[in-house]
């Protein structure tokens, strides 16, 4: 019962102070930017779509793995997946890629 509270005070918390949920200005905050640049580049795009190709190849064409490479496998593909998600959100906000100057315009 205590834990459904706190998880209920967690949340009612990060809806009404929305500046502890945002948690701006953290020792590690520079470094986790680092990181978020890392990860959404294109190479990180281009490595995480070799992963897909190649996890669902190895899936599907593998025959019989062991436990060990099975999860290995997943655990290749769940990340790639992951990385991917982020680019994929960017393209269906309309984002370009390209310079901040670049404007996108439509033929109608």
């Amino acid at each position: 019962m205590n834990i459904k509270m706190a998880i209920i005070v967690a949340l009612i918390s990060g809806v009404m102070f929305p500046s502890l949920a945002l948690a701006e200005g953290l020792p590690f905050q520079t470094n986790a930017d680092l990181l978020e640049k890392a990860m959404s580049g294109p190479i990180a795009t281009i490595i995480s779509l070799v992963g897909i190709v190649g996890c669902g190849a190895m899936l599907i064409f593998g025959g019989e793995l062991s436990g060990f490479a099975r999860t290995m496998v997943f655990l290749v593909l769940v990340i790639s997946v992951i990385v991917q998600a982020g680019a994929i959100v960017r393209v269906l906000q309309g984002e370009t890629g390209g310079s901040p100057n670049v404007t996108v315009t439509t033929m109608r």
